[in-house]
């Protein structure tokens, strides 16, 4: 919704990024329908031109704010890497498997879990998104070394919640071991804007491995 505060014509809602997350500088001098400007952090950004709206020490607020169309913000899970490991017992048949998933739910919650055939531990979680609705998630996995399965997976923008993993396995009643790496890049975007509204970007990484009995 356009504020109605201009720089050479153009709206400021047109030359900043939204504050996604809430912790954009706030320009109380500069107020529309009574409530003053804030928009994404610049250090989510890149800096635009000056706008000619300056504060009372002459900084222009294009100095505060993130260009319209470069703010990214990346989860706190961006760059860990999550594992999960496991070994089947003596006589035990079936499947000896470890997986790690990442979820993003459309309540706007995200969780990283470890899967193993005795049970699922939660690794990570917390909030990806505050106004569930509003964007769309993308997800491409890949494997990047070892018996890591699941080849290349890319969801595709989904306004809805979305989830990709990275898995080994073996036969239970086995000698035999398989250790893999992946890594799951996780995009969020505005809603219907693909590519070309991406607020969000990070990538995770993973190792699993499963042994069978000897």
């Amino acid at each position: 919704m356009a504020k109605g505060i201009y720089s050479g014509g153009v709206d400021f809602d047109d030359l900043f990024d939204p504050d996604v997350k809430g912790d954009g500088i706030t320009a109380w001098w500069i107020t529309s329908a009574g409530v003053p400007l804030r928009y994404a952090k610049l250090a989510y950004g890149s800096k635009r031109a000056d706008v000619g709206w300056r504060d009372s020490a002459g900084v222009d607020v294009s100095n505060y704010w993130a260009a319209k169309g470069t703010a990214r913000y990346a989860l706190p899970i961006n760059g860990q890497t999550f594992t999960a490991g496991y070994s089947a017992p003596t006589n035990q048949t079936g499947t000896a498997f470890a997986t790690v998933t990442v979820a993003l739910a459309s309540n706007g919650t995200y969780t990283v879990t470890r899967g193993v055939r005795t049970g699922t531990t939660q690794l990570a979680s917390g909030t990806w998104e505050t106004s569930p609705g509003s964007f769309d998630v993308r997800m491409i996995a890949e494997d990047t070394g070892g018996d890591s399965s699941g080849g290349y997976v890319d969801t595709g923008y989904r306004n809805a919640g979305t989830s990709a993993s990275r898995t080994v396995s073996v036969p239970s009643n086995s000698a035999q071991s398989k250790d893999g790496n992946g890594r799951i890049r996780i995009i969020i975007s505005r809603a219907g804007q693909g590519d070309g509204g991406i607020v969000s970007d990070t990538t995770i990484y993973t190792n699993v491995a499963a042994n069978g009995w000897v």
